[in-house]
């Protein structure tokens, strides 16, 4: 075997490119509510050992330490504004709203299901099967404020949930740099296959929780030079926010209908990102719908890393938070001197 094939073996090994495709494979061919769909999705992810949460130096992060909390994000508040690879085509978007808008002000709602099969719903048939029974032949939509919403669309389909990063190594160095400041902040290590040290759904709080699916699911980022069509999706999303209320109530069978045409496309959306970057590794923990306030885990770290950079005084801070909050190994990140590659070892005050 040649150096080049010994090359691309190592870079599968640490990547996972092959496995991440195939997961996003099954993703991409998921639709509907069933167990069946949700078992395939999930049975397809590959296996995890370990999460790493790259964290900067702060009260904030030294806070959310002590008390094993983990907190959600979405899309536009991510420090990359590039972390999620999707498009929607906005002209296309606005010529099915101008048809629809036209539509809906002088035709009945049957003769919109024919629009909604050109525009990509599937199983617009059905669709119109689900018209017919409810016996709905004229309402008065309104849907001149749509237009308004297409410049912010990406917004609004961002904003359908949120998502916790983290990636399987913690010698990781590129995200030593990005995301742990210049090797200045610290990595907290969980182990993914350890229930014990997940501590959602152990209180009765926890059934107000808007994470309501207490288990840990990671989920991998695919990585491709190609972005993801949300334009369908978006489509779908504006007309269930406009939809009159008088339509939700006399077609409540349509709204099922739209949002399980949709219910893996927030995932779609969330899990890609631009090829090149691949060496992230990343791993992803989702959280659908919207919160009052940022959602929220906890789960207990098994191990923390200290950064190569860190003053010893904000060691000791980090020392003392992962104390507190039941972490008994800390590990040192250091350079390898037979090697020169990034380590870590046991950690060792000064001050002892």
């Amino acid at each position: 075997m040649d150096n080049e094939s010994y090359e691309e073996i190592e870079r599968e090994a640490v990547l996972g490119s092959k496995k991440r495709r195939e997961f996003w494979d099954t993703l991409s061919r998921a639709r509907g509510f069933s167990k069946e769909v949700r078992d395939t999705v999930l049975q397809a992810r590959p296996r995890v050992n370990r999460l790493c949460r790259f964290r900067t130096f702060g009260s904030g992060s030294l806070e959310q330490l002590r008390t094993n909390t983990l907190l959600f994000s979405s899309p536009p508040y991510y420090d990359d504004p590039l972390d999620t690879y999707f498009y929607v085509d906005k002209k296309a978007l606005q010529i099915q709203f101008n048809l629809i808008i036209d539509a809906f002000r002088g035709y009945p709602l049957k003769e919109i299901v024919a629009l909604l099969g050109q525009f990509g719903i599937p199983d617009f048939n059905k669709l119109r099967d689900i018209i017919g029974r409810a016996e709905i032949e004229e309402l008065p939509f309104q849907f001149d404020q749509l237009n308004s919403q297409i410049d912010d669309i990406r917004r609004i389909v961002q904003n359908v949930g949120y998502s916790l990063c983290f990636c399987d190594d913690p010698l990781n160095e590129v995200l030593w740099l990005k995301y742990a400041d210049n090797h200045k902040g610290f990595v907290q290590i969980y182990d993914a296959n350890c229930s014990i040290r997940f501590l959602c759904g152990q209180k009765n709080s926890c059934g107000l929780c808007a994470n309501d699916d207490s288990s840990l699911a990671p989920f991998p980022i695919y990585y491709s030079n190609e972005g993801y069509d949300a334009t369908r999706y978006a489509l779908a999303l504006l007309l269930l926010r406009e939809l009159p209320a008088n339509v939700k109530v006399s077609c409540p069978e349509l709204i099922k209908y739209l949002k399980e045409s949709i219910r893996w496309e927030f995932e779609k959306v969330t899990l890609i990102k631009r090829k090149q970057h691949e060496y992230d590794c990343e791993w992803r923990l989702l959280c659908r719908g919207s919160a009052e306030g940022r959602p929220s885990i906890q789960m207990v770290p098994s191990s923390v890393v200290l950064g190569l950079h860190m003053k010893e005084v904000e060691k000791r801070s980090v020392v003392d938070a992962a104390k507190s909050a039941g972490i008994k190994e800390i590990m040192q990140a250091h350079i390898d001197e037979g090697t020169g590659k990034l380590a870590i070892r046991s950690y060792q005050s000064t001050e002892e």
